[in-house]
């Protein structure tokens, strides 16, 4: 988090320019904002080898290369709480903040869901990539697990209901309470080996995206043939969080059992909308 917040502070300072904070307008905010959103995401080649100033000059930057709205967002809520939390009531450097009225408004349907043809276009090709992470994309798809989640994952995650005479994985916490869950083990999974797969495993499961996330979403980038879908939508490994909720409630599981399984607040169905497409 505070590699994160550095960062923007930095994308802050330097489209801002060096300034005085008492000279920082709502303008100037706003054109910060929409700068950022033109930079590209710099978790992958080449961007993670160039210098902001590098970044700021490129003009020709895919649309699947640019950085969320949620990114977006995420320095407007810094630049809140720096502006009015910290030098307007805080320690009163200011009398007002340029950050009233800022809004920065991005698309909550950002991420693409698959189809159950490109699902299994998916699982084809993942045949190969290294057996941990055949695995891991199963495991996404057939249980709507976040990525960190699966990356986690132990031996000892995968148990047995003797009441139900079903397996399931224990998910032990996560972003929110509500992450604390059991999700039963899909069919597919069984049909696949996972119990001899299990077996036969170290009891961290995942060792290469445990240490590092990325590892398995550059796996995944690799399968795939397009970036965005015909509604302008992306196509990244969490698509397969947003398709196991789309394909669940298409075929009439409640919101509250979906909830429960892939770990959503039961405050209304608000952010599983969120995760639903047609």
């Amino acid at each position: 988090a505070r590699k994160d917040n550095e960062r923007m502070y930095e994308n802050l300072e330097y489209f801002a320019g060096d300034i005085p904070v008492g000279l920082v307008t709502k303008t100037i905010l706003n054109d910060v904002l929409t700068a950022i959103a033109a930079l590209p995401k710099r978790n992958c080649k080449p961007y993670n080898e160039m210098r902001l100033d590098e970044l700021a000059e490129l003009d020709d930057v895919p649309e699947s290369h640019l950085v969320s709205g949620k990114y977006v967002r995420g320095h407007l809520k810094l630049f809140q709480g720096l502006f009015n939390s910290y030098l307007v009531r805080e320690v009163a450097l200011l009398e007002t903040s340029p950050t009233e009225g800022l809004t920065w408004k991005y698309s909550d349907n950002r991420y693409a869901s698959f189809s159950d043809a490109q699902i299994n276009s998916l699982l084809l090709a993942s045949g190969t990539r290294p057996e941990w992470f055949q695995w891991f994309i199963r495991l996404a798809i057939y249980s709507g697990a976040r990525r960190s989640e699966i990356a986690n994952l132990r031996k000892t995650s995968f148990r047995f209901d003797p009441d139900s005479q079903r397996h399931y994985i224990m998910i032990a916490g996560g972003k929110t309470d509500a992450a604390k869950r059991q999700i039963p083990i899909h069919c597919r999974l069984l049909e696949f080996g996972l119990m001899d797969w299990l077996r036969e495993s170290d009891d961290l499961l995942f060792p290469v995206p445990a240490a590092n996330p990325n590892r398995a979403t550059e796996h995944f980038k690799l399968l795939l043939p397009e970036d965005i879908n015909d509604f302008g939508e992306r196509y990244v490994f969490h698509s397969l969080r947003h398709t196991f909720i789309t394909k669940a409630r298409s075929k009439g599981v409640t919101d509250v059992l979906l909830q429960q399984v892939v770990g959503h607040e039961k405050r209304g169905a608000g952010i599983t909308d969120r995760y639903t497409h047609t």
